[in-house]
């Protein structure tokens, strides 16, 4: 049967995934399968969350603040 749920083979940026919803979401979407770029701004919670998550390897950390504009598109070449 079919496991409507299932993301293998995707890819899911999460922002805010240092701690909160986010990182709830981060550790959710790594259960089911796919592969999660962790955005948020302290590389050390970040770090800390992927090391929690299933594979954490696959995983990719980015730290940024998304609030400052020009940064997203320098931070949305890292994720690809």
């Amino acid at each position: 049967m079919c496991n409507p749920l299932a993301l293998e083979g995707k890819c899911i940026l999460v922002t805010g995934a240092s701690s909160g919803i986010g990182r709830a979401c981060a550790e959710l979407i790594a259960d089911l399968g796919a592969r999660v770029i962790l955005v948020a701004r302290c590389r050390q919670r970040l770090d800390e969350v992927c090391q929690g998550l299933t594979v954490p390897e696959r995983h990719l950390v980015l730290p940024g603040d998304l609030s400052e504009l020009r940064k997203i598109g320098e931070l949305m070449d890292q994720a690809v």
